[in-house]
């Protein structure tokens, strides 16, 4: 048995024993510094291929939605989930109805979710202050590739950044608690690392993300500069063919190994003590928060 833990927190109640993969560097990190034996780094992976510049045309997208000649058009593919997920999204939008009164800025979303109906009548209001179409919602699409082809800047976190990097774009990492960063040659090593993701300061102030923003519009030239650098970064450490055959070597290491019963029936034992003291938070609940806090 070999597990894939991709939660961006070590998780406790997992058996030491087993070999098991995380998706961020430091995770791995921690992961040995706990004692866990087997561990591996694979991290979420791209296909470069079937997501890179050229491979769509995006001008039907651009024109379905009306993005004209001249528009700014950020973009955002998400899961529209109250959880983790709604807090930049609706920042986002906030960021655009400030700097839309001065910018031809236009915010294209791209998925469904429980949060979807709060950010659709979000989106409506922008628009009713800017009195044009800034912000569309566009439900779930089965084939999100036009989206990220038609963006000039992505937002977003975790894999979907991972993709709109692939097509070579400018990308704003967003989190939680008001977290914003652009990829950079200075930031990218501690994405990496860290995971591409964020948390911030707590600040309500939307400021980061506005200046982030602006910065890219208002500096036009370093959207392609730093779109080179997403398209090379996804490639070197997140290609389908570079995180496959790690993780074909790391299994193939893992069947050589003999285990051993008496440190497999101990780590059991530890397992069974950990979930037993805290199932109480594993109680069915409307709200997954809990329960993904204790996954984690």
């Amino acid at each position: 048995m070999v597990v894939s833990d991709m939660m961006m927190e070590l998780t406790r109640v997992l058996p030491k024993r087993l070999p098991t993969t995380f998706g961020v560097p430091e995770l791995v990190a921690k992961a040995k510094a706990a004692n866990r034996r087997q561990v591996e780094l694979v991290v979420p992976p791209v296909d470069v291929r079937y997501n890179a510049p050229g491979v769509v045309d995006p001008q039907p997208f651009r024109d379905h939605y009306g993005i004209a000649k001249g528009d700014i058009s950020l973009v955002t593919v998400s899961r529209l989930s109250d959880w983790m997920k709604a807090e930049s999204l609706i920042r986002t939008v906030d960021a655009i109805r400030t700097l839309g009164h001065d910018l031809p800025l236009r915010l294209i979303i791209v998925g469904e979710g429980s949060a979807r109906a709060r950010l659709e009548r979000l989106a409506s209001e922008a628009n009713a202050e800017l009195g044009r179409s800034a912000v569309i919602c566009t439900g779930a699409l089965l084939d999100p590739r036009p989206a990220y082809a038609a963006a000039d800047i992505i937002v977003g976190m975790g894999g979907s950044a991972l993709r709109g990097m692939a097509f070579g774009k400018a990308v704003i990492i967003v989190g939680e608690r008001g977290f914003s960063s652009l990829l950079t040659p200075e930031s990218a090593e501690t994405f990496y690392y860290k995971g591409i993701y964020g948390i911030g300061d707590g600040n309500p102030s939307n400021a980061r993300l506005i200046k982030d923003i602006r910065e890219l519009v208002e500096y036009p030239d370093r959207l392609a500069t730093l779109g080179e650098l997403s398209r090379q970064f996804v490639v070197r450490n997140f290609s389908m063919e570079t995180v496959s055959t790690r993780f074909a070597d790391f299994c193939h290491k893992v069947v050589a190994e003999k285990p051993s019963f008496r440190l497999s029936t101990i780590d059991s034992l530890r397992t069974a003590a950990i979930y037993l003291r805290e199932r109480r938070f594993l109680t069915p609940s409307r709200d997954q928060k809990p329960r993904d806090r204790l996954a984690g």
